[in-house]
């Protein structure tokens, strides 16, 4: 095999400049200015090129390193240097190197560095033979992780694979991250331990000088139902005052070489237990990261600077990422000791990289993780609980709520739409808390409003989805013990309907029914479920609810076993509506339960007897009964940047 030469990398795209204003660091001090990276690429080459040397040259160690480091690698003996580049002089105390290509072609990266005394041996990296399917992008390139390196004269790196595997236009890009003065501020003041559950401190991107001009487009968000722990690749050699020089490269690394939006990981921790804010878009949110493909968009990647492969982590670091995890678990409504279903699998809310990707990531750490797993529950505590089981006297305890098969739907769940289209369930939990949210269907949910989980219409025991396209039709998605299946047209003309309700059967025969509130005249109507996705004709029900900003279903709210409604005014008024069980409603009239101001969204919880109460910042709360009133209580998800639809 013969690998042909190269042309030289492209002068960089210029990229338009951007007003960008960076936050305030806590403390009151001038916020570090962005830091400008320079970056210099080289071409690998044919290996018998002769500026590669004996970078041509595999032993028996290099091969078994390039089949341990990447799985994906051809496992024979046919395993062969396909290119490498020459020496790289490298002009900075701290670079950050890695290689990327194009094509999907899996390829094991290697790379030595020059130090005083000549080359050193190799090492390997881990690579991925693809981008996330969470980061689109045209630009997006396959590659290695990005490699820290210090105090190095030179570098040299090469890809090995098997005979034919020869990648398109393959390179090693060397970042100098720059220098700042605010860098040597760092120096010195590792963060303390903090309250249980309460936000740890956590370092800006402005802190480590994040050049936001560089980024790309507005970031994401979905649900963060467990984290996935990282190591960074290369030394461990580093100072404090390095650090942001190390996330500076990183960044640099994931953007302009493997195409991402943004640096890939949601968090990053130093050896001192310091932790840093990784990708842009807010700490407390649920930010689609690059932390693990396929896992993106349902958790939050956390990473430790250094190569623990072989050394242990300080126990500093291990701190500091528990807290970390526990903060975001209270944040996001997930037990660290618990699990999570995605994409038919089971995984634990506390995962490893290797625990979701052919990978040793993330070394020596991953024999904490359980470990960690346990002290952020502690530290997380009883956050989006109340605790406890006593009940107000005069109060009615709401019903049971069913377990939801694995990954499946329960008539309570509550929907909600990621910013990427895709479809998430938060389930009711105990009395007045609510679940971390599971992937439902991973297809594109944007313009289907709303989305509405019903009681089983289609006849085969699990609970469906009904939603309304732009153009008024109708369409079912039928639920599944794994989320739900592709959609089924069941009729036409909807967008007359000011409000869709799905009550579960609320005539009393067994089947799942629907209800409307035509804009133009006000009224209800019922519409019967006959089973198999069909409904009777409408029947009129109701009068005058055009004036009702809110109608849910709840379920029994009452305690009396029979379906109620809820409507809510403009102003925050909320009523009670008494089902009779046979497709109306008890005689004497509605039910006032008082206010509920400074809510913008209400989510009936039908078959859980309550609502959940969103503000416009995301915050929420449970809304049960309590009498004739209204008890709100707090709980942990968070909804800002979701769209949830009103159940």
């Amino acid at each position: 095999m013969r690998f042909r030469r190269l042309s030289t990398l492209a002068a960089a795209s210029m990229i338009a400049p951007v007003l960008v204003v960076l936050p305030m660091p806590a403390n009151g001090e001038t916020a570090p200015k962005p830091v400008e990276t320079t970056q210099e690429a080289a071409p690998l080459v044919d290996p018998a090129d002769p500026a590669v040397g004996d970078g041509n040259v595999a032993t028996g160690r290099d091969l078994a390193l390039a089949k341990d480091k990447t799985p994906e690698v051809p496992q024979t003996s046919e395993l062969e240097v396909l290119g490498a580049t020459g020496r790289q002089a490298i002009d900075s105390d701290l670079a950050v190197i890695g290689v990327t290509w194009e094509g999907e072609k899996p390829l094991a990266v290697q790379y030595r560095t020059e130090g005083p005394e000549g080359w050193g041996t190799w090492q390997g990296v881990e690579t991925e033979s693809e981008g996330p399917a969470d980061e689109p992008s045209a630009e997006a390139r396959a590659g290695s992780d990005p490699i820290v390196v210090t105090g190095a004269k030179a570098v040299q790196a090469r890809i090995l694979g098997g005979e034919g595997d020869l990648p398109h236009d393959p390179k090693l890009s060397v970042i100098d991250p720059g220098q700042a003065e605010a860098d040597a501020a760092t120096e010195d003041r590792a963060d303390a331990a903090h309250a249980a559950a309460a936000r740890p401190s956590i370092r800006s991107r402005a802190a480590w000088g994040a050049d936001e001009s560089i980024r790309k487009g507005r970031p994401s968000y979905g649900v963060v139902r467990g984290a996935i722990v990282h190591h960074t690749a290369g030394t461990n050699n580093y100072s404090q005052s390095q650090v942001p020089a190390i996330m500076r490269g990183i960044y640099a690394f994931h953007v302009k070489d493997r195409g991402w939006s943004d640096i890939g990981y949601n968090f990053l921790v130093d050896k001192w237990g310091r932790i840093w804010e990784g990708r842009y878009g807010g700490t407390n949110r649920a930010v689609i990261g690059a932390q693990a493909s396929g896992f993106n968009e349902a958790t939050m990647g956390i990473s430790l600077m250094g190569d623990y492969r072989k050394v242990r982590p300080s126990t500093a670091a291990i701190d500091a990422m528990t807290r970390v995890i526990a903060w975001k678990a209270s944040v996001h409504g997930f037990d660290p000791r618990g699990r999570f279903s995605h994409r038919g699998g089971t995984y634990r809310n506390v995962s490893g990289h290797r625990d979701v990707g052919s990978t040793s990531c993330p070394g020596l750490i991953y024999n904490s993780l359980s470990t960690m797993a346990a002290r952020a529950a502690a530290q997380r505590g009883g956050v989006g609980t109340t605790g406890g089981s006593s009940q107000t006297p005069g109060t009615t305890r709401p019903p049971a709520v069913a377990k939801p098969p694995a990954g499946g739907l329960n008539v309570a769940d509550v929907m909600v739409l990621g910013s990427t289209g895709r479809m998430f369930a938060v389930s009711p939990t105990g009395s007045n808390s609510i679940s971390s949210a599971r992937s439902i269907h991973t297809g594109n949910w944007r313009g289907y409003n709303p989305v509405l989980v019903t009681g089983d219409m289609s006849g085969d025991r699990f609970p469906d989805l009904i939603s309304r396209l732009p153009d008024g039709r109708l369409v079912m998605h039928p639920g599944r013990g794994s989320g739900v299946g592709e959609r089924r047209f069941i009729g036409s003309g909807w967008n007359v309907m000011s409000h869709m309700v799905a009550p579960g059967d609320w005539n009393g025969d067994g089947r799942a029914d629907l209800i409307g509130v035509d804009r133009r005249n006000g009224k209800m109507y019922l519409y019967r479920g006959l089973g198999g996705g069909r409904f009777a004709s409408k029947l009129e029900i109701g009068r005058a609810w055009g004036g009702m900003r809110h109608i849910l279903a709840v379920g029994d709210w009452n305690g009396d076993r029979r379906p109620d409604i809820v409507g809510i005014t403009a102003a925050g008024q909320v009523y009670l509506y008494r089902g009779n069980g046979r497709g109306g409603f008890l005689p004497g009239g509605r039910v006032n339960l008082g206010k509920a101001s400074g809510y913008s969204t209400f989510v009936g919880m039908n078959g859980a007897g309550r609502i959940l109460a969103i503000k416009s910042d995301g915050t929420a709360a449970v809304l049960q009964s309590s009498g004739t009133s209204l008890k709100a209580t707090r709980v942990s998800p968070h909804f800002r940047g979701l769209t949830v639809f009103p159940g």
